[in-house]
């Protein structure tokens, strides 16, 4: 019991570090500090700054998958599937936009180790990133959309891109053009079996 609260103590100094400072101050010897512990001690539970950055993502993931429940639980069930991604696009133009909000400790992770393929971070903020994409895909699913997988990566491209605008600007403004997007990528989605570029049933891709 005293080595899991340890390993708790650590994981939520290095988590409050992430979310209020930087990952530049994330060094071992600062989390190790801001828990009240020793390097040694940080020792017996990590072997490494990267396994603690992949053990903090993990710990996070589930929160960021109970914020799209909640919005989800939030939403009138009588709406159409495009109002419901609307709805769901808005809240997240909403959260985003409030000044408290620090950016995305995935997107940030991610961008720091960009250039270091295999890096285990990636897999964690990929499988975070999948979550809320596999929310529009099976909403796409429903609503009869011809390539939901192909919609809801664009979807989801267009909120990444928007994480990193809003993370730089802090301007309302990149969100509502983001949501005036929307609806373009909503009807081309379902007209996509006619262009040419996706037949019927042949999606290549699914999110698992």
């Amino acid at each position: 019991m005293r080595s899991h609260l340890t390993r708790k103590r650590l994981l939520d100094a290095a988590a409050r570090i992430l979310a209020e400072e930087s990952l530049s101050d994330m060094s071992i010897d600062r989390v190790a500090a801001c828990a009240g512990l020793s390097r040694r001690t940080f020792f017996l539970h990590f072997t490494s700054k990267d396994q603690l950055l992949s053990a903090v993502l993990e710990r996070l993931r589930p929160g960021q998958a109970e914020i799209v429940r909640r919005w989800n639980d939030g939403l009138a069930p009588d709406l159409t599937v495009e109002q419901r991604i609307m709805e769901m696009f808005r809240k997240i133009v909403a959260w985003i936009s409030d000044p408290s909000w620090r950016g995305c400790a995935f997107l940030r992770v991610s961008a720091e180790f960009g250039e270091r393929s295999g890096h285990p971070v990636h897999a964690v903020a990929a499988a975070s990133y999948r979550d809320m994409e596999a929310w529009f895909e099976q909403e796409l699913r429903t609503g009869g959309y011809p390539a939901p997988t192909v919609t809801a990566r664009q979807i989801s491209v267009l909120i990444k891109g928007l994480l990193v605008m809003q993370l730089v600007h802090r301007r309302r403004a990149h969100g509502e053009a983001a949501l005036d997007m929307l609806p373009v990528v909503l009807a081309a989605g379902r007209t996509l079996h006619q262009s040419g570029n996706m037949q019927p049933g042949k999606e290549k891709t699914s999110i698992t």
